[in-house]
């Protein structure tokens, strides 16, 4: 896993600054709006060095927003800013060109974890799962996030692990990653001692649908030996 870096969401007060609404297509707006800063330019910003505001700030920091509005909502996070946030998705869609939120959700993503590590990726991700529920490609991509920040001895991100693995239609995901979240579920539930699970799957979904080496080999060592294995000895690079 790629070392995680800084990164915040700044939320530019429109009444002070009527500007920025006007520059980002809501002249007259009269709430906050999030602008993603990277590690770079989170330096700069504490050193009260200008930092230019770009249409993708803005589109990292809604998709970021929104999740702040629903796990840790504060002052700025008014409920009726929320319809606004969700109006300049789709301009911003129009303007980047991607055919849809789903594509703009994947793609945003991936160069986010590139950038700034898994953790702000996945929160993307989260996020993209509850503007397109029935997207199989986003949960698959949540599900690799997922395995990647986890850490210590708290499994719960297991469970959703499973959970999400049931929700995806495996002819709907990125071919390259089908077996990674075959390969997940199955590690998630043998870690989880669901030995109905395991047995009854292993030689049906398992042993005929992963055939990379390295995911068998890891396959193998774990029911072999559950308890030494770790997370990160499971994890797909």
């Amino acid at each position: 896993m790629k070392k995680k870096t800084r990164y915040i969401v700044v939320w530019e007060d429109c009444r002070k600054n009527t500007d920025v609404a006007r520059r980002f297509f809501v002249p007259g707006y009269r709430g906050h709006l999030p602008f993603f800063l990277g590690e770079a330019e989170v330096e700069a910003f504490e050193k009260k060095e200008k930092v230019e505001l770009r249409e993708e700030h803005l589109l990292k920091g809604i998709l970021c927003g929104l999740y702040e509005f629903d796990h840790y909502p504060t002052s700025v996070h008014q409920r009726g800013d929320r319809k606004t946030l969700l109006y300049l998705l789709n301009v911003l869609r129009n303007g980047f060109e991607f055919k849809s939120i789903e594509e703009m959700i994947i793609d945003v993503a991936l160069d986010i974890r590139e950038q700034d590590g898994n953790d702000v990726s996945r929160v993307i991700l989260e996020v993209g799962s509850e503007l397109v529920p029935r997207s199989s490609k986003i949960k698959s991509e949540l599900i690799c996030d997922l395995w990647a920040t986890a850490s210590g001895d708290d499994f719960k991100f297991l469970e959703r692990i499973i959970a999400l693995v049931a929700q995806i239609d495996l002819n709907d995901v990125y071919p390259g990653a089908r077996e990674v979240i075959r390969y997940y579920g199955f590690c998630a539930t043998v870690i989880l001692n669901r030995r109905h699970y395991v047995t009854s799957n292993l030689e049906r979904y398992i042993y005929p649908e992963i055939t990379k080496p390295g995911l068998r080999q890891r396959i193998t060592a774990l029911l072999e030996n559950p308890e030494k294995c770790n997370l990160e000895d499971l994890r797909v690079i």
